[in-house]
């Protein structure tokens, strides 16, 4: 394993840092709040267009169609009057969960694939890689920077076309590759427990001989169990995962751009500069993870984000 020195490398900067460099060092704040938004309106549209399915158009043919006024996105469909109004109940289910797959996938959906800006004309990927693809580049600048610091002989990034060609070459190609399929897999996974969600609260509303609008009423409101507390909404707790999702694998991209950007120009290791948060200091587990510094660089890898909301990032140490 490598040996580092323990004496801690500090970045030359002001005596008085910025405040918003010492709430977040890696400069994505704004491009988190995006992803967030992003990721709500999207399961937002389909808990509008499963609501207007269910309740508005009746899709289960339970009674008279009501009116909910929610507005759904014009590239996804609703599901028609009666359209699984079949005898069985286990077939209404099976018709909706297939139906409610396909708009998933639809414009606006939160399992569409789009044209990547800036990539060659027809190779299509998640609509998250245009929020992780901003992150490894700000992770590329803001390493290359780090190193500057430290050695003037490391240039310092000239313009957005220059980041772009080295993300497409060989030491970042296969690392933003798989943060992109990283992050897709993981709203996979969320809408998927969505669905299995969906699927049991409808079931059990079919079965109960309940009207669309209770039915649609639980899966936005969540049910009482029978340990008698409220569950969390099936969209609300989708939300809640989403969120997460976008914070940390934000932070990761960064992260992981640095790390390559560091390996590429031969540092032995890096010190940790803990983000500050929303108090004074930061927060206990980050201060206790840059207190143990400095670590190899394969040690760091993986260690951030350490939570959520982490934004600390790594600075590198080029010689003992």
């Amino acid at each position: 394993m490598i040996q580092l020195n323990h004496n801690r490398i500090v970045p030359e900067e002001p005596l008085l840092l910025n405040v918003a460099m010492k709430l977040d060092p890696t400069r994505t704040t704004t491009l988190r709040k995006n992803f967030i938004v992003e990721m709500e309106r999207r399961i937002n549209n389909i808990k509008k267009l499963i609501t207007y399915s269910i309740v508005d158009n009746d899709c289960f043919g339970l009674s008279r169609p009501q009116q909910t006024n929610f507005q759904f996105n014009a590239k996804m469909t609703p599901a028609g009057q009666g359209q699984f109004a079949f005898p069985r109940d286990k077939a209404k289910i099976e018709g909706f969960m297939r139906w409610l797959r396909e708009q998933q996938q639809r414009e606006n959906g939160p399992l569409e694939v789009i044209i990547r800006p800036g990539t060659i004309t027809g190779i299509e990927s998640p609509w998250t890689d245009t929020f992780i693809l901003p992150a490894y580049s700000q992770g590329i600048k803001r390493s290359r920077q780090e190193l500057h610091k430290q050695s003037k002989d490391i240039p310092l990034i000239g313009n957005d076309a220059e980041i772009a060609a080295m993300i497409r070459g060989p030491v970042h190609a296969n690392t933003v590759g798989v943060v992109f399929t990283r992050t897709f897999t993981g709203l996979v996974g969320i809408t998927a427990e969505m669905d299995m969600q969906i699927s049991r609260i409808i079931s059990e509303g079919l079965i109960n001989g309940e009207n669309p609008l209770t039915i649609a009423n639980t899966l936005v409101n969540g049910v009482s169990n029978e340990l008698g507390y409220k569950a969390v909404g099936t969209y609300t707790k989708a939300i809640q995962r989403a969120r997460a999702l976008a914070r940390t694998e934000v932070i990761r991209a960064h992260h992981l751009a640095n790390i390559a950007e560091y390996e590429q120009w031969g540092a032995i290791g890096v010190n940790v500069e803990a983000e500050w948060g929303l108090g004074s200091e930061p927060c206990t587990h980050c201060q206790r993870m840059a207190a143990q510094g400095p670590y190899t660089l394969k040690e760091i890898k993986s260690k951030i984000p350490l939570h959520p909301n982490c934004v600390c990032v790594a600075i590198p140490v080029l010689t003992n």
